[in-house]
């Protein structure tokens, strides 16, 4: 799951700036419940539960907690002081640092999320204005303040025409969730792209992130330099007054020695069965180094308010 759903559901309730008055607004809560069922299994594979407050004309504040299958944990938990104008804004405290978009209308997290989301203890500063945005950003390790990193994006909307690019860089895509479970403890520069278009119930989304240099620990990635890339094309539209999405993706990855799939295939129909209930059907295909294929079948049904 991307884990950015959350703490986005919100930010859109409060305002990324904050809108409102304190004294008009009381806390918001969020949540997510989403089962998986597949041919072996039943599981309720994400839980998520936010809380959000606009506390004064200046400062809001957010936390969320997360369940993924195994343990509960504190997810993001955030200060965020920026002007009801908008604009400029600094936000501290546990977040996903701005590396990666990770736009996917699939079941499954895109191979760029399973390589690059980074959730740290950290300090960003930004800046918004018609539809350009800047960030800037250093998170905390064990001991010091060791990740450094900046984002720019424009994007562009008027009636059903969207446009969108993303661009990032990380002086440690090793502190990344997914690369840390291959035990890598050296830090490597890591850069993203992403460019979206949407128009007439169409959208089409590339995303590549790339490491620049090889690691030089790590049971898999030692001497890899780890590409991922996910192109996606989606279509959406109403069918019998539901909002409706057919969705097919290609993912891969270079030098992820098995860390990540090699390729990856998916295919995508989901619909908001109800109001805030969407239930959804993937079929992936899958080959990894050694060139064995697996394909997995997945339904979900996900409730969010």
């Amino acid at each position: 799951m991307n884990k950015n759903l959350i703490s986005a559901a919100i930010v859109s309730a409060i305002g990324v700036y904050g809108h409102a008055h304190a004294a008009d607004t009381a806390p918001t809560i969020s949540g997510l419940v989403e089962v998986e069922i597949t041919e072996n299994s039943i599981a309720a594979s994400t839980v998520a539960l936010g809380v959000s407050k606009q506390v004064n004309d200046m400062v809001s504040a957010e936390m969320s907690l997360l369940y993924e299958g195994a343990t509960t944990d504190i997810d993001t938990a955030s200060i965020t002081i920026a002007p009801q104008t908008g604009g400029w804004h600094i936000t501290t405290g546990q977040f996903y640092i701005p590396f990666g978009s990770f736009n996917s209308n699939m079941i499954s997290d895109p191979i760029t999320l399973e390589m690059a989301e980074t959730g740290a203890n950290a300090l960003q500063l930004g800046y918004e204005h018609s539809g350009f945005g800047i960030s800037a950003y250093t998170a905390a390790g064990a001991a010091s303040l060791d990740t450094m990193g900046a984002n720019i994006n424009y994007h562009y909307e008027k009636d059903s025409t969207k446009f969108g690019i993303d661009l990032g860089y990380t002086t440690n895509l090793g502190k990344s969730a997914g690369i840390i479970a291959d035990g890598v403890t050296d830090a490597v520069i890591g850069q993203s792209i992403m460019a979206m278009a949407e128009m007439s119930g169409f959208s089409l989304v590339y995303e590549n992130i790339a490491a620049t240099t090889a690691f030089t620990t790590g049971a898999l990635l030692t001497g890899n330099m780890p590409v991922v890339t996910n192109i996606e094309l989606a279509y959406g539209f109403d069918l019998g007054g539901k909002e409706t999405t057919l969705a097919v993706a290609a993912q891969s990855s270079e030098g992820a020695n098995d860390l990540f799939a090699k390729t990856r295939n998916l295919f995508t129909f989901s619909s908001m069965i109800m109001q805030g209930t969407s239930l959804g059907l993937e079929y992936m295909q899958e080959t990894d180094y050694a060139s064995t294929d697996t394909s997995t079948i997945t339904a979900k049904l996900a409730v969010e308010f």
